[in-house]
């Protein structure tokens, strides 16, 4: 249902599966199809290796399985999505991959979602039945679309 979308934002609300978790199986699904695949965790638990590749200043993209490409950048303690280049970084990125992920702390889905509008990026969100509060989905709802659902 994924594959035709370029941009893909992931969250998890009291899920058991964490939305950088998720992040990166949809990854690892996207590159066996052949597509060249991005995947921005901003929880920085993808981050491994030194061999980054710098495209921006601020933002480097490092080889992490075969198809798949992490973005990196000093881990930010504050909200990155708040940061004024974090969404064209991403509209850029959108350009040079068949598919950009963006994963990161479920407490900042919605200022996620909120960044990204603008590139109307498909929404994954990871729940519980009978743990996630429905005010919680109706706030990312109110933000973006979700065109995927997953429960536990």
């Amino acid at each position: 249902e994924l594959s035709e979308e370029r941009l893909v934002l992931v969250s998890s609300l009291s899920a058991r599966a964490s939305s950088a978790g998720v992040a990166r199986l949809l990854a690892a699904a996207a590159a066996r199809s052949s597509k060249r695949v991005l995947l921005c965790d901003t929880t920085w638990s993808s981050d491994s290796g030194d061999d980054a590749t710098d495209l921006t200043a601020d933002y480097t993209t490092a080889a992490a399985i075969e198809g798949v490409d992490v973005v990196r950048t000093q881990p930010d303690t504050h909200n990155i999505y708040a940061r004024t280049d974090f969404q064209p970084t991403i509209a850029a990125f959108v350009k040079d991959y068949d598919q950009v992920i963006v994963a990161g702390r479920d407490e900042l889905a919605v200022s996620a979602a909120k960044s990204l509008r603008t590139l109307k990026p498909a929404l994954v969100l990871a729940a519980r039945l009978g743990k996630t509060k429905k005010s919680d989905i109706q706030e990312l709802l109110d933000v973006t679309d979700a065109r995927v659902l997953i429960h536990e």
